[in-house]
């Protein structure tokens, strides 16, 4: 009987162990579980708070994986979860008063490379769903840089510009950086009659355009004088450029194209004045209706935001939602990372006062097979959409086989590529891409 009740003993006691034994290992499981996921957080929480990270890319394998991680958690909280840009236009307008979209970057959101910008790049689909949904057709701002063979690459514009007197100055990138878009053309002193002209066709590729009217960007100030304004050879209009307080962003009044005009249309921006008074263009709005919903697109190739100028940045920034695609020539060229997060704040802070939607979209493709390169920029990008309590878009984890010719260019997209970045923002923005 005793010896029965060892045995009994000793099967319970073992019993025991082997529980105690799975339960602890269990534990220890869980434990360690535990300890990865915090550090994922711990990783995600450093990557995004970070206000001046470096700009030189990481060589730490642990810190490559911690950057995969914050993109991934970052990308679930502003795009591809739940939280969506609804597309309200009640405040924050833009620096005329009107209701807009304006889209600040380079040449990829200028469209370099989808060959027809007007129609087939990026922000050309994203206007054409928009107008859809509120019945406008507005073009919106359209560059200087009418775009045909931009550095090798076969591209156009809406229009195409012609300094016809041969008595405009073209600046450009740093050289006009206190101008909308970074390009002018500048009539100097005693060139009265110098004549900057525009052509287009309303019926472009057989397609209507809706081009009922336009505005003229110029310079404005106590030095400026004027210009007058022909359609077809017809003056429409005279515009003076001198007022008491500098504007490098002004734009002249709605400017309505006479009717039995035609198809093809001539716009020709003449400079009256003589003397020592300047006429400096620096942009010009095709409109459908004045004071519809608009999307300006004052992107243009090769601009770096910090060759920007700060009062220029606050007026772009002024609108209902604010797309910022800059950064990619920034790093690219290895731009001060400190005035490249000053510029960035900015934008953020006139954001915030305007009460504008700030979307920040991230156009630093990969290169050279290394995702870190531009470490530095990107993460101050991914945090501008948090401190102003926007909306981060990451267009980089799109599959860059689809979205480049990786094997001629690492920069532009294809007219695919274009696509399909239209078709990220538009279902952030819940509207329907043709």
């Amino acid at each position: 009987m005793k010896r029965n009740t060892r045995v009994i003993i000793m099967c319970l006691m073992l019993a025991l162990i082997f529980i105690f034994t799975t339960a602890c290992g269990s534990s220890g499981d869980e434990t360690d579980t535990s300890s990865k996921k915090e550090d994922v957080t711990s990783s995600q929480q450093d990557d995004t708070s970070s206000k001046k990270p470096s700009s030189s890319a990481s060589s730490n394998s642990s810190d490559k994986n911690s950057s995969n991680e914050s993109s991934s958690q970052n990308d679930e909280t502003y795009y591809e979860g739940d939280k969506k840009a609804l597309l309200s236009f009640n405040k924050g307008l833009d620096m005329f008063g009107e209701k807009s979209i304006n889209i600040i970057g380079d040449s990829i959101s200028q469209g370099l490379n989808s060959e027809k910008m007007y129609d087939q790049s990026w922000a050309s689909l994203l206007k054409k769903s928009l107008y859809k949904k509120y019945g406008s057709n507005n073009i919106g701002y359209v560059s200087l840089l009418d775009g045909t063979d931009q550095n090798g690459f076969v591209c156009k514009e809406i229009h195409t510009i012609t300094d016809k007197t041969g008595n405009w100055t073209k600046k450009y990138g740093v050289e006009s950086s206190l101008t909308p878009g970074n390009l002018s053309y500048t009539a100097s002193s005693f060139t009265e009659g110098a004549t900057l002209e525009f052509k287009l066709n309303r019926k472009a590729d057989g397609i209507d355009r809706h081009i009922n009217g336009f505005y003229v960007y110029h310079v404005a100030g106590a030095t400026y004088g004027k210009y007058q304004v022909k359609v077809n050879g017809q003056v429409v209009t005279t515009v003076d450029c001198a007022q008491a307080t500098s504007n490098t962003c002004a734009r002249s009044p709605y400017i309505a194209i006479p009717a039995g005009c035609g198809d093809d249309i001539t716009i020709e921006i003449v400079k009256l004045t003589n003397g020592y008074e300047p006429v400096t263009i620096t942009g010009i709005s095709y409109i459908d209706k004045p004071g519809a919903v608009t999307v300006n697109n004052y992107s243009i190739s090769g601009i770096r935001l910090v060759d920007i100028d700060d009062s220029v940045l606050e007026q772009l920034a002024k609108a209902n939602f604010v797309i910022f695609t800059l950064g990619t020539n920034d790093a690219g060229t290895n731009a001060d990372i400190d005035e490249f997060q000053r510029k960035v704040n900015i934008v953020v802070n006139t954001c915030k006062k305007n009460g504008s939607t700030l979307i920040v979209g991230d156009v630093v493709w990969a290169r050279y097979g290394n995702d870190y390169w531009a470490t530095g920029y990107k993460n101050i990008l991914r945090q501008a959409a948090v401190d102003a309590n926007g909306y981060f878009i990451d267009f980089t984890t799109l599959p860059l086989s689809k979205v480049l010719k990786t094997d001629k260019d690492i920069c532009h997209p294809t007219i695919e590529g274009h696509k399909l970045m239209a078709e990220k923002l538009c279902s952030f923005f819940e509207l329907k891409l043709d």
